[in-house]
């Protein structure tokens, strides 16, 4: 059985799309985010270095495994602990509101 993040799907397969009630502007120095949903209001969150990368791959085609391996091959080559770090971050912006599972039949053939 595989690894599983919070949200119960397996860490290296999720495909996110950026929540509807999310802002972001990228900068210079990272990406803004802020989540506009009042349950979940707070400061913008600065998203810098790998952060802002995956945060940029996340357009509801590009699967985790997908990230995973675009971050590999900057970094060095692929291994489990860039996959665990990921998954982990991707679950932490999942928990926070700032993303949502793509819609069904969204990813890519």
């Amino acid at each position: 059985m595989r690894d599983q993040t919070r949200t119960g799907m397996p860490a290296n397969d999720g495909v996110w799309q950026i929540a509807p009630a999310v802002a972001h502007v990228d900068a210079a120095e990272g990406v803004y985010v802020l989540t506009l949903d009042h349950r979940r209001a707070g400061a913008p969150r600065l998203l810098s270095g790998p952060g802002a990368t995956i945060w940029r791959a996340i357009d509801g085609l590009t699967s985790t495994s997908e990230i995973v391996a675009q971050l590999g091959a900057s970094f060095g080559g692929v291994s489990s602990q860039i996959a665990h770090d990921v998954a982990a971050f991707v679950d932490e912006l999942y928990g926070h509101g700032y993303l949502i599972p793509a819609a069904s039949g969204a990813r890519r053939s």
